[in-house]
Formats: C-alpha cells, sequence, structure tokens
C-alpha cells in the first residue's frame, strides 16, 4: 500500500520557513555574533515568524558607548544588520529619531508583505504601495482621518477587536478591562470570554514559541551566543543601576 506523508500545518510550515531563514543567519560566521543576538528578543521573533508587522529597534546611547569600548559594535553595525534583516527576512527599516552622533536611536523594523495582509483586517487602513515607506504611509493614514491608534496597533499586530476597544474605551483610563501580557505584548480586551481573534492571536504566539523553544537545532546555535548574551545583560543592569543612583542622588 502507498504510504502518505503527514500533512504539516500551516503553523509548522510558517515555522519551518522562519527556521530555515534564521539558521542561516545564526551560522553565518560573517554576521557577528552581537547581531544575531538582537534576533533572540521576543519582539523581533515575532516580526520574522510573521506575527507582526512591525516593531522598534532601540539604541541605548550609554549601552551603546560600552558596547563600542569592548569591540562589539562600531558605526557600520547597525546598518550590517538591518542588511542582513532585508537580505535574509525581506524587512525594511526607517528611522523615528536620532541624537548623540547615532549612538542613541530609535528604528522601525517592518515587513511590507505582512502590512499587505494586515489591512485586509482593518478597512480603514490605505493600501500599501510599494513605493511607500512606512513614514509616508503612516502619515497619509493620519491625514485620511484614521485614529493614530487604530494604525499602530494594526501594525503591532495586535487584535482587532482590542484596538476597537481601545479606541472605544478611551486609552482604558478607569475602565474594567483584563489584560494579556505575552511574549513581550501587553493589550488589554473586555472581561469575560476572549473574543476569537484574540484567542487565534494568543494560540499563534503560543504555538510559535513553543517551536521555537523546543527546537534543538535552533537552540543549540543560541548556545553559542550565551556567554556573550550573559555579558551584555549585566552591561544593561550596570547602567541601570548607575542611572537608579543619579536619581537617588538627585533627592537629596
Amino acid at each position: 500500500m502507498p504510504s502518505f506523508e503527514k500533512s504539516k500545518s500551516p503553523e509548522q510550515e510558517n515555522f519551518d520557513i522562519f527556521k530555515q531563514k534564521y539558521l542561516q543567519v545564526l551560522k553565518n560566521s560573517n554576521i557577528p555574533d552581537i547581531q544575531k543576538l538582537m534576533l533572540r528578543q521576543s519582539d523581533i521573533l515575532m516580526l520574522l515568524g510573521k506575527l507582526k508587522p512591525m516593531t522598534e529597534i532601540v539604541l541605548q546611547g550609554d549601552i551603546i558607548k560600552e558596547w563600542e569600548k569592548r569591540n562589539y559594535w562600531d558605526d557600520n553595525s547597525i546598518n550590517n544588520l538591518f542588511k542582513v534583516l532585508k537580505e535574509n527576512f525581506a524587512l525594511s527599516n526607517s528611522k523615528i529619531s536620532i541624537e548623540d552622533e547615532g549612538k542613541h536611536a530609535v528604528y522601525k523594523v517592518y515587513d511590507p508583505e505582512q502590512i499587505k495582509n494586515q489591512i485586509k483586517k482593518f478597512p480603514k487602513l490605505l493600501p500599501w504601495d510599494n513605493k511607500n515607506n512606512i513614514k509616508s504611509w503612516i502619515n497619509d493614514n493620519l491625514n485620511s482621518g484614521v485614529p493614530i491608534d487604530y494604525i499602530y496597533g494594526a501594525l503591532y499586530g495586535f487584535p482587532k477587536s482590542a484596538i476597537d476597544f481601545y479606541l472605544e474605551k478611551g486609552n482604558l483610563m478607569d475602565v474594567e478591562f483584563q489584560g494579556i501580557g505575552t511574549y513581550g505584548e501587553d493589550y488589554g480586551v473586555p472581561k469575560g470570554e476572549l473574543a476569537p481573534d484574540v484567542i487565534a492571536r494568543e494560540k499563534a504566539k503560543k504555538t510559535f514559541f513553543d517551536m521555537y523553544e523546543n527546537d534543538q537545532e535552533i537552540q543549540d546555535e543560541l548556545k553559542k551566543t550565551d556567554d556573550l548574551y550573559n555579558e551584555l545583560i549585566q552591561i544593561r543592569k550596570q547602567k541601570i543601576a548607575e542611572l537608579d543612583a543619579k536619581d537617588e542622588r538627585l533627592k537629596k
């Protein structure tokens, strides 16, 4: 009798595509480990795994300066990271703000294909033209009367029912709601039974991160950067402690 291979779920097929691209980056010896570590952040992973159309990369000036002292980072590092994201994941980027000669900056990183798909769920949003960049597209939507929270909620991947609730209740100030906080995302929804799109959103995230955390090949590659990862955490803790100490002195 002929044997039939079990068909993969859409979630598994999506993860397999992500995994192939992700491992190409992790195994590439020409990509610095610190850039690979930036791709371990949960919001970046959701962007790469087709779970949100846009996120932000924030460069904190004091931390970047410390990375530079240790030769982990230089003036070309951020552009090289964007090149990796473009070539491997077809992502685009746009600078939001920049200070201190580029050592403190915020960038939007986004997936045009995901934006096109997201627009189908959000009828108020204008069509996406491949000639657009994210700044001009957001401004065009604002000029056409679309609320800014509607725009950003869609871009950050929140369920439409949660965005509608947020807008209806006026930023959830002094409103009873149930908060959802998973994998770096926080949003509020009405008390009681969850809306279908919220259930689907949370299930999709859990499915993706379960596969990510249980994939031995990915985890073996990630272990190779664990020492640097732990060092960067200590740098961050040190800088936070220094800022807290300054605040304490100001209080005296």
